[in-house]
């Protein structure tokens, strides 16, 4: 029977402190939520409330006080649990609003105990002087008003962020949420002053940047993100120079390689140069944040075998069977590949003559093999005499011109006899590219030339004015034949086109 009575005289306690906690100070004006007091709560568990029953109630009502570690400490004197502790440290108190304030002073509340429960509660506004001359009418003293004073400077603010959609949002080192899909954040609740504001999104340069939250008043800050520069990592010759764009970006090291940092996304022209070797040009697009690898392989430049010999001998180079006639000057240029090359020369009344020549990248090698002079490199009877073609080949006249030195000329002219003449004497003179020695038994001359499509065999035939010649193409051996006749250098007849 005495259980019974004191489990009531419990109950009965804890309902008429559930009571006070929901109506509130009896000085206050009724509230639908009425957060709960220190004391309320220590009177609940020493009243032996349920633990997990007391911390729903205050979720739902909150509190008014920041609960010290000596108060917890209290508490837990008194009989409460692990769960009631973690809700109330998790417990914020309520900021009061501007009605609230009014409420409590004008339903006459000591002006402590309104200073008291703005300092641990806090306020959601920011008081202007019409609304603290109302308090003032009302009855509140400057305690009063320097505590909202103190509490609005330390009243949270509200922060707005835009950026690109989706970016991680970081305030003071923790995550304050994503940006939306219009690349907007609100965050709610920022206590005021400096922060440190950074926003990241992947292939997007991090923004950061310290920004002042004022107190009560949204901020909005702009965080505009670019793109992360991307790499070109180049491989190549060791010590080739990198251009990017036209501008050098350096040379690689001795492994041939260099890194190209910060470099813009979008497209680029790059180009890889070393002394000798051919350029490396590529356009390539780089993507943002990420890395291009280039391998820039430079091919050895082309260069050239200077021969010196007797007018008129055959040059071989490497396996070829198909020779090369020296110029009248003695003096040929051939193109050909970096690196060794053999070289044969193969003249009328000389022994044959070989050698290996290097040619280095982009230079030219030299030979200079035996040499006859002219007169002894072209025996039999030479004439002086110049031949047109009978007719035009596209509109142009062919001339070839035999020298009394064992010389032969020719060219494709639109030009009079005479003017034709003139140049090749002054052709002979200056350059003998384009003569080459002959060779005449009888009424046939010989004599090597070149064309477009290569090195081409002259059979000339001669009768009275008449010249008929026969080329042959040295490797397809394409024939052709051309009658030519003898010219007046002092006359021009009308060209005769072939029909």
């Amino acid at each position: 029977m005495l259980l019974i009575e004191e489990a009531t005289v419990k109950s009965f306690l804890i309902f008429l402190v559930l009571m006070w906690a929901s109506a509130g100070l009896a000085q206050a004006p009724p509230a639908a939520h009425k957060p709960l007091d220190k004391d309320q709560v220590m009177t609940l568990v020493t009243a032996g409330m349920d633990n997990a029953e007391l911390a729903k109630k205050i979720e739902q009502l909150g509190i008014d006080f920041e609960p010290t570690e000596d108060y917890l400490q209290a508490l837990r004197n008194a009989g409460a649990q692990d769960v009631l502790i973690h809700t109330l440290r998790a417990a914020k108190p309520e900021p009061m609003n501007r009605q609230q304030v009014v409420a409590l002073v004008a339903g006459g509340v000591p002006s402590e105990r309104a200073t008291a429960l703005v300092k641990q509660r806090g306020i959601d506004f920011v008081p202007d002087e019409k609304y603290l001359e109302t308090l003032r009418v009302a009855g509140a003293d400057e305690a009063l008003i320097a505590a909202l004073h103190e509490a609005s400077a330390m009243m949270p603010g509200e922060l707005v962020v835009a950026t690109s959609p989706n970016a991680k949002v970081y305030l003071d080192g923790a995550l304050a949420g994503r940006a939306d899909s219009r690349g907007e954040l609100n965050v709610k609740k920022v206590q005021s002053g400096a922060h440190a504001l950074r926003v990241t999104l992947p292939a997007k340069r991090d923004f950061e940047q310290i920004i002042t939250v004022a107190a009560g008043v949204a901020s909005r800050i702009g965080a505009p993100l670019s793109d992360l520069p991307g790499r070109i990592v180049v491989s190549s010759t060791a010590g080739a120079e990198v251009y990017l764009d036209g501008r050098s970006r350096g040379k690689t090291d001795a492994s041939g390689t260099l890194a190209l940092a910060d470099v813009t996304p979008g497209s680029h022209q790059l180009r890889v140069t070393a002394q000798g070797r051919k350029d490396y040009e590529q356009s390539l697009s780089v993507s943002a944040g990420q890395e291009s690898a280039i391998q820039a392989r430079l091919e050895d430049l082309p260069g050239r075998i200077r021969v010196r010999a007797t007018p008129g001998a055959n040059i071989f180079l490497d396996n070829s069977t198909i020779p090369w006639p020296l110029h009248a000057c003695g003096d040929l240029t051939l193109p050909t590949s970096a690196g060794p090359h053999s070289i044969r020369v193969v003249a009328d009344g000389q022994t044959e003559f070989q050698r290996v020549v290097t040619v280095p990248p982009g230079q030219e090698a030299r030979l200079d093999a035996p040499r006859m002079d002219l007169a002894r490199s072209t025996p039999g009877k030479h004439i002086d005499r110049s031949y047109r073609s009978v007719t035009t080949q596209n509109g142009l006249w062919y001339y070839i011109r035999f020298f009394p030195d064992g010389t032969v000329t020719y060219n494709g002219s639109q030009k009079s006899p005479a003017d034709v003449e003139r140049e090749f004497q002054e052709d002979k003179s200056k350059d003998c590219k384009w003569t080459y020695v002959y060779q005449m038994e009888g009424s046939t001359i010989r004599f090597p030339g070149e064309a477009m499509f290569g090195i081409i065999d002259w059979t000339a035939t001669v009768r009275g004015n008449t010249l008929t010649v026969e080329s042959v193409e040295r490797g397809t051996g394409y024939r052709r034949q051309i009658i030519f006749q003898a010219v007046d250098f002092e006359r021009a007849p009308t060209p005769r086109r072939r029909k």
